[in-house]
């Protein structure tokens, strides 16, 4: 069951007033943060996993919530930004089958039941910990040590997982798209196309939408077979380009190998990210 959590992942908004005159604006959106600078982030997962073992049908049923602070570390002379995304606390319920798993690494309270002492070790190595990521003033991820963070049967990814806003290099208007092709995963070489769409302008927020495909993609290591949809929406603080909120939709199938025993699986889940 290791691979489970390593597959799966990840981001309210400000009401402002548009003037109808904005509908022809033409804005330039791009990464403008101030060094120095922390955000509070928090995200809230839903996801349904279900899986085919040996003919037997296995549904887990997961809330994750993943408390961040990001520090705005450096940005050097080409526009290109270091962010250092701390990890505050991890709350997970989690039933599978029944048996139900409740996690909060802000109450600790000692547990007979081995998934939760099992969780608990693995996420000592986790909250209150770092991972930096670079990326351009676009938002194209330059680099990031998220895959020698984590315990190998551990991912609670957030923002850091590739969830930033990526721009197109030029100036848009309302209803003008753009395409991005990113890996999501650089450990198991997950890629996703995605589409976006400026939808909206509120004051000096951008509403954006987006949808993507998940590529057929053969892992080696866990013999995953990995393929998807993914949509939703963000809102853009149009002068820093700092993801303000977000809601995404996976819809995932997969199969995958462990100890020799094949595993068809689908995972279905709904995350949501607000930054203060």
């Amino acid at each position: 069951m290791k691979n489970i959590l390593k597959i799966s992942t990840f981001l309210s908004f400000l009401i402002l007033y548009a003037p109808a005159a904005l509908l022809g604006q033409s804005i330039q959106l791009s990464y403008n943060l101030s060094s120095g600078k922390i955000y509070q982030l928090k995200s809230n997962t839903e996801q349904t996993i279900s899986m085919d073992i040996m003919g037997q049908e296995m549904v887990i049923n997961q809330h994750i919530e993943v408390f961040q602070d990001v520090e705005v570390k450096n940005i050097d002379n080409e526009g290109n930004h270091t962010l250092d995304y701390t990890y505050i606390r991890v709350r997970l319920n989690q039933n599978a089958m029944g048996m139900e798993v409740k996690y909060d690494s802000d109450n600790q309270s000692e547990s007979d039941n081995p998934m939760v002492q099992q969780l608990s070790n693995a996420m000592k190595d986790v909250v209150g910990r770092t991972v930096q990521v670079v990326f351009n003033r676009l938002g194209h991820p330059i680099s990031s040590d998220m895959d020698d963070f984590f315990p190998e049967n551990v991912n609670v990814s957030g923002a850091e997982s590739g969830m930033l806003s990526i721009y197109p290099d030029k100036e848009i208007q309302v209803g003008d798209s753009w395409e991005v092709e990113v890996d999501v995963d650089m450990a198991m070489d997950i890629k996703v196309g995605t589409t976006f769409t400026l939808n909206e302008i509120k004051g000096n927020d951008a509403i954006i939408s987006f949808e993507g495909n998940v590529e057929n993609i053969i892992d080696q290591e866990t013999k995953a077979h990995i393929e998807g949809q993914i949509n939703g929406k963000l809102i853009v603080d149009i002068t820093s380009g700092w993801t303000k909120s977000a809601t995404y939709n996976q819809h995932m199938t997969m199969d995958m190998e462990e100890d020799g025993v094949r595993m068809p699986m689908q995972l279905n889940s709904v995350t949501t990210m607000i930054s203060d």
